[in-house]
């Protein structure tokens, strides 16, 4: 098991009221180990325990992101295709149209 000593960082809400003086405390994981639970730009989401009897925190990767990640990125690169698709298609009606006209 591989251990570090880290400093949490401490962000305190802006604003006048009361209400909005909350703080959040927020800890960076190292590249290394996100990398190794497979953590990436696309495929963020954790679960986060609080275990008080052992006063841990516990932080396991979601598994059901990734695939939905890699989903969302076909989706994506599938719309972009359409897109080419139909200008293309209008490019080719628009050639059809002026090729008649000159005949």
């Amino acid at each position: 098991m591989e251990e570090r000593r880290k400093k949490l960082s401490l962000n305190k809400a802006g604003g006048t009221s009361v209400a909005n003086r909350s703080t959040t405390f927020n800890l960076g994981v190292p590249t290394t180990w996100a990398t190794k639970l497979g953590i990436s730009e696309n495929n963020r989401n954790v679960f986060i325990y609080f275990d008080e009897i052992n006063n841990e925190i516990i932080i396991e990767k979601d598994p059901m992101p990734e695939d939905a990640a890699e989903k969302a990125d076909i989706l994506k690169a599938i719309e972009l295709e359409k897109t080419k698709i139909e200008k293309a298609q209008q490019k080719l009606l628009e050639l059809e149209e002026k090729l008649k006209e000159l005949e």
